[in-house]
């Protein structure tokens, strides 16, 4: 998946300097926009969904919403590898207490929770890196 992240990633960058947006610097503007085309795009995702349209209709909504999520970390200033890292890491902790085997749902535990903090620092660490605009 690392690789596959870093491509999308780099894609999205590539995008965001051919729009004349900052990569690699906190933008609370870029931020509020990218909040908003999550916001849309999401919607659209759930009415395709909901609405039953064609399968291809629904994963191109679904390819939108990670475009924008990728755009929104990225206007943080923050790599979308190195926190996917991080809350990788922490998911993993919960992958011991399956709730629902057949589907694969996993539920809170005990140990997620008390590693919680731990994993929210490292995201503010990971943040406190980053040139803000």
């Amino acid at each position: 998946m690392s690789n596959h992240l870093r491509h999308m990633a780099m894609r999205q960058r590539e995008f965001m300097e051919l729009v004349g947006q900052s990569i690699f610097v906190h933008n609370p503007t870029q931020i509020d926009l990218y909040y908003s085309l999550m916001e849309e795009e999401a919607g659209e995702f759930f009415d395709a969904v909901s609405l039953s349209e064609p399968i291809e209709d629904r994963l191109k909504e679904a390819a939108d919403v990670l475009v924008t999520t990728l755009g929104y970390i990225q206007s943080y200033g923050i790599d979308p590898e190195a926190l996917m890292k991080i809350v990788q890491s922490h998911n993993k902790i919960k992958t011991f207490y399956v709730a629902e085997p057949i589907i694969g749902k996993v539920q809170k535990s005990v140990a997620s929770e008390q590693a919680k903090p731990k994993m929210m620092q490292a995201i503010q660490d990971l943040f406190a890196k980053v040139g803000k605009k």
